[in-house]
């Protein structure tokens, strides 16, 4: 992994650096690019230059954290809007060396492709190791009959209670599904298993490993604003269809949603027997 310590040669690293330490005390800062979860080989060193997100991982004493990511990553995120548009991770270094002293691929892969932009004297991370393909196999099958199992079981009801009318309990239930479905496309390819009910950061993380997600909930065009719009009903489901009394969906809205986590759905099974193929090779 290439090093560089708070004051690099590149000025647009110093000032992304400056923007995060004046909300946080970062341990570390890892550079990483989009193509990091995917099966393509591709350069080591990611650029800053590219017109991809910019990818980081930002490493914190446990101390710093206290169930406070969700707020960080925001805090961080929008102080790096005037520079460039990012995707922030924020994780304690016990977090970090727990899934990478068990083999997690997420955070190897970050550890062996990424670039360390900033490195406090204190940052240290444990010992790793990368597990057979062989031996994956059954864990991929176990994780995808546990999530996606369920997340299609959801989707069943989902679509028993839209017949039915009852159309709160349905987008719910959607929700519910779309979770399931993203974890179990996260948790297949990566063994990482964020925490979080948030659709908007499992697409995230999901966006590492499959570009069809974007295709599936935000696609390009004329319609990306109506599209945008569904996810965040989508999403704000979660909460308001079981608590908000005066809360209205439409039918044609949850009709669309089930449309599109049908072909969620259908795209974990293509990845996973994809998955195991190659495991298998």
């Amino acid at each position: 992994m290439n090093t560089n310590f708070l004051h690099t040669t590149n000025s647009e690293y110093n000032t992304i650096i400056n923007e995060i330490v004046n909300i946080v005390s970062p341990l570390a800062v890892i550079h990483y690019g989009r193509w990091i979860f995917s099966n393509k080989k591709s350069q080591k060193n990611p650029s800053i230059d590219t017109n991809d997100i910019l990818n980081l991982l930002v490493i914190l004493d446990a101390k710093d954290t206290q169930n406070n990511e969700g707020n960080l990553i925001s805090r961080i995120e929008n102080s790096l809007l005037r520079i460039k548009k990012s995707s922030v991770l924020v994780h304690s270094i016990d977090f970090v060396n727990e899934g990478l002293s068990w083999g997690q691929d997420f955070f190897i892969d970050i550890m062996e492709r990424g670039k360390i932009i900033y490195q406090s004297d204190i940052f240290l991370i444990t010992t790793y190791f990368k597990i057979n393909p062989q031996s994956k196999i059954q864990r991929v099958k176990d994780v995808f009959n546990n999530f996606h199992i369920k997340g299609s079981q959801f989707l069943h009801l989902a679509n028993i209670t839209y017949l039915s009318k009852d159309l709160h309990v349905s987008i719910f239930l959607l929700h519910q599904a779309t979770e399931l479905l993203m974890r179990s496309i996260l948790v297949t390819h990566t063994r990482y298993d964020p925490k979080t009910h948030n659709l908007s950061q499992l697409a995230r993380y999901c966006r590492h490993i499959t570009p069809q997600i974007d295709k599936i909930f935000f696609r390009k065009g004329k319609n990306q604003q109506q599209a945008i719009s569904d996810f965040r009903s989508l999403q704000d489901s979660y909460v308001l269809a079981r608590y908000e009394l005066g809360y209205h969906i439409n039918k044609k809205l949850v009709r669309t949603l089930l449309t599109k986590v049908k072909k969620l759905e259908q795209l974990s099974t293509l990845l996973e027997i994809r998955l195991l193929e190659k495991l298998a090779k």
